[in-house]
């Protein structure tokens, strides 16, 4: 099982173009890099045999986190603004806290996710309660998925290494060295 899991972010319900944002996540480490923006629709073309190969090996390792379900054929999470909110806010407040969050320095001149999050209240039982600011462009909002991915990538991961594990056949020694002793019960 790979260690290095990709997060392709897509978001178009925001201001701005639709954005999409791919960043690599060591599942290891728990670091996330978010490094390249893409084309929103990646471009039809007509791949070598090699490269199907690539792509259906690394498919393997990608999720794809979108607002915009009905836009494309395949996703793996689905962000919704009502549901998800504060989740995606507290998930990328944890990663930048704890240094595990790398933006590339081109990306993070764009979309700065700290220029849009704003302080709404403060909660007793919960603490301050964030939100986004009504100048959030959709790559501001991808940052945000991208973190929100990565914890729940991570969740998925650990579970499923969990159970890889526990399917290995063990040896198992015996009980006791001491064979002169009768059986009893």
């Amino acid at each position: 099982m790979s260690n290095t899991m990709i997060l392709d972010t897509r978001v178009n319900s925001y201001q701005g173009p639709p954005t999409r944002l791919v960043a690599t996540l060591n599942a290891e480490t728990g670091l996330l890099y978010i490094s390249d923006e893409k084309p929103f629709h990646p471009p039809k073309k007509d791949y070598s045999l090699l490269e199907l190969l690539k792509q259906k090996k690394r498919a393997g390792h990608t999720v794809i986190i979108t607002d915009s379900p009905d836009v494309f054929e395949k996703w793996d999470l689905l962000f919704k603004e009502s549901e998800h909110m504060a989740e995606i806010v507290r998930a990328y407040q944890m990663r930048d806290a704890n240094k595990l969050l790398k933006i590339d320095p081109a990306v993070m001149g764009k979309f700065n996710p700290e220029n849009v999050l704003q302080q709404r209240r403060l909660d007793v039982k919960n603490g301050a309660v964030w939100d986004i600011s009504t100048e959030a462009q959709n790559g501001h909002i991808c940052i945000l998925l991208a973190c929100w991915g990565a914890m729940r990538a991570l969740a998925n991961f650990s579970f499923a290494n969990q159970i890889e594990q526990s399917l290995e056949p063990q040896e198992y020694g015996a009980d006791s060295m001491d064979l002169d002793e009768p059986f009893t019960i």
